[in-house]
């Protein structure tokens, strides 16, 4: 499927159901939904809230006003001058 009006853009608290919603589907669909990933994680729910603090950001990819997926970036645990992505998801229907 070809991308249409793409957008990226900042997570929105708004965003946070649809957000666990893709997470959690997909790692449904990959045979990944148990307890000790973030299927199971309550944290999972407030994507939002885990990507307020400086040196983060979450962004969600939005096509014709619906979003399909997201993407995190966060410093290390333990290691402030490093980063990564965290909880990138898409949609199954925008994969490829």
């Amino acid at each position: 499927m070809q991308p249409q009006n793409l957008i990226i853009r900042k997570i929105e608290e708004r965003d946070n159901p649809i957000v666990a919603n893709i997470i959690r589907t997909s790692l449904q669909e990959f045979g990944c939904n148990q307890p000790g990933t973030a299927w199971a994680d309550p944290a999972t729910d407030a994507v939002f809230q885990q990507f307020t603090e400086a040196n983060t950001i979450y962004f969600v990819a939005e096509i014709a006003g619906k979003v399909v997926g997201g993407c995190g970036i966060n410093t290390l645990a333990g290691e402030p001058d490093k980063c990564e992505l965290q909880k990138l998801y898409l949609n199954r229907d925008y994969r490829g």
